[in-house]
């Protein structure tokens, strides 16, 4: 999703897609703070907001489901990846008006080094020389980083079959084949990519399926049927991150410690554990937040969360973020393989009254998964506006006027989810359709979601890299790996294939404002809205950086 929001990747996921922004541009974020003291801590763990050494206390929705940097899930999840493992480079930052720090927007420019102590780049942008930053070490063995783990981790990436979206990534940046990765020396790799690519190989390298694993632990735990070590690092970490995974109590609670061999070293302040603790329950979150047992709440719906942004030591961080809410349908399967069904379906959801009521109107709507603003959107050939008569013509039209019996099926980690398809329920109950809502945990959600085996379904998903190309590979194309919809159309196959490594140009610009024409005007999906970014967090916890994955890094945060 590389997002979908299961980070809200939300498949939350990660979704990545290339930049288009200017260099310099700075996320637009937000930031409601109220400057007093917080209330007292009662008797479960408190968070440590003062001193060196002390806890981070982060209250989650549900479970972690897999801890391969390829695989992730969640945003929760995709955290703990950030917060374990690095790439070779990483995001530039910079301050921003609110006193915090958020990710510079730009493409070649919007990386700095990090595992790679620096890159040198030939001039027709072909080959990429990373030098090794020495002294690196690996969190839990306490092995030197050197070359062998850079290609292990990359021949990985490029593994048959499969692994996760790792492929998809690497192909992003212009990398398909293992031959394209040289060790120099024990400390310098050299990757070179195809001539006339669009340069952006270093922006797709900051992304965490880039990071580097310890070849040597990975191995212990690899087998026959299982040579990639996939069934190990989905419960383990194996990075060079600034926490590792100490601890995982299914259910309960995950703990991450502070790294003793981390080569960022440490300052006064910052966090020597994470405890994230899951707490499905929304109403308990709020509690805890607002009594002070937590430092930090994520997935809380909009209304609860300016509510907690008046309550004395608590802040807001509020930010637009492009996250694609969408009702999802199997294009392949009755009622959905019918366009009139998967219109009518669209003419009956109350979009302005999710925007009002849900999210408080912290969200906006939208008409393509290529969003309004990026070179070569076009969402013109999206109809559906809220429109009960028109929904019942179609349904007419396709057959079904005596009504229809569907399952919505819901990700519990998310109450406005819930709320969306409790307001959609009533509206389609209007015009005939009864819907029975089915709330999944969040695993068993994730499980069946990238297993293909959804019907009828609310999902949603952030591109960390906005490039029409990237966005039409996720969503549009017929093998991209968020097309949960099982869209297919050979006219977009044949213009992804040929215009998705080429320059940005004014014709690559118009070939993919012909796939959106094709996608959209086939209502695969039906878009509801892109919701706001919103975090509650003590006013204590300093050192926040947005990202736009959205993903908290844990490694920026310390007490004050």
């Amino acid at each position: 999703m590389r997002s979908p929001r299961n980070k809200r990747i939300k498949i939350t996921r990660r979704l990545a897609a290339r930049p288009w922004r200017p260099l310099g541009l700075l996320l637009a974020v937000t930031l409601i703070a109220t400057a007093c003291t917080s209330s007292k801590n009662s008797s479960t763990t408190k968070g440590t907001t003062s001193g060196t050494g002390g806890t981070l206390v982060v209250g989650v929705s549900g479970d972690f489901e897999n801890f391969d940097p390829c695989i992730g899930g969640s945003p929760r999840t995709t955290e703990v990846v950030a917060s374990t493992y690095q790439n070779p480079v990483g995001f530039k930052t910079q301050p921003t008006s609110s006193g915090f720090r958020a990710q510079v927007l730009g493409d070649q420019n919007g990386w700095v080094p990090l595992l790679a102590k620096s890159v040198d780049i030939s001039k027709d942008y072909t080959k990429y020389t990373f030098h090794l930053r020495p002294g690196v070490k690996f969190a839990q063995t306490g092995d030197p980083m050197t070359a062998n783990d850079w290609i292990y981790s990359y021949k990985r990436m490029l593994a048959k079959p499969a692994i996760g979206f790792c492929p998809f990534e690497m192909g992003d940046a212009s990398i398909t084949s293992p031959s394209q990765i040289r060790k120099i020396n024990n400390m310098t790799v050299q990757i070179t990519v195809p001539k006339n690519t669009d340069r952006l190989t270093l922006a797709n390298m900051r992304l965490v399926d880039f990071a580097i694993l310890d070849s040597k632990e990975v191995q212990k735990h690899s087998t026959k049927s299982d040579p990639w070590g996939s069934k190990w690092l989905a419960t383990h970490s194996a990075g060079t991150g600034p926490y590792y995974i100490q601890s995982n109590s299914p259910g309960n609670q995950l703990v991450l410690a502070r790294d003793p061999h981390y080569w960022g070293g440490t300052r006064p302040g910052y966090y020597n554990k994470i405890i994230m603790k899951v707490i499905p329950d929304l109403a308990t979150r709020v509690s805890l937040m607002q009594s002070g047992q937590l430092d930090m709440a994520e997935n809380i719906p909009p209304r609860q969360a300016v509510t907690l942004s008046k309550q004395p030591g608590i802040k807001l961080v509020d930010v637009p973020v492009g996250n694609r809410i969408t009702i999802g349908m199997d294009n392949t399967k009755p009622p959905y393989n019918n366009i009139n069904v998967r219109n009518a379906l669209a003419y009956a959801l109350p979009v302005s009254q999710i925007i009002k009521t849900v999210y408080f109107g912290k969200a906006t709507p939208y008409k393509s998964y290529v969003l309004q603003g990026i070179p070569g959107y076009d969402g013109s050939t999206y109809k559906p506006v809220y429109n009960l008569a028109k929904a019942r013509q179609l349904l007419a039209a396709a057959g079904d006027s005596k009504g229809l019996t569907l399952t919505l099926t819901v990700n519990g980690a998310f109450p406005d989810y819930e709320e969306i398809a409790t307001l959609y329920q009533a509206s389609l109950a209007k015009i005939g359709v009864k819907v029975n809502i089915q709330t999944l945990q969040p695993a068993d959600f994730v499980s069946k979601w990238f297993g293909l085996k959804l019907t009828f379904f609310i999902q949603d998903g952030i591109s960390w890299i906005d490039d029409p190309g990237t966005v039409s590979g996720l969503w549009m194309w017929s093998k991209g790996p968020s097309n949960f919809s099982h869209f297919s159309n050979a006219t977009v196959d044949k213009l992804y294939n040929e215009w998705n490594d080429k320059p940005n140009s004014q014709a690559r610009q118009a070939a993919f404002a012909e796939v959106q024409r094709i996608f959209n005007s086939a209502t695969s999906v039906a878009y509801v809205a892109l919701n706001n970014f919103l975090l509650p967090i003590k006013d204590t916890v300093k050192g926040y950086t947005l990202y736009k994955d959205t993903n908290t890094h844990f490694g920026d945060l310390y007490a004050g």
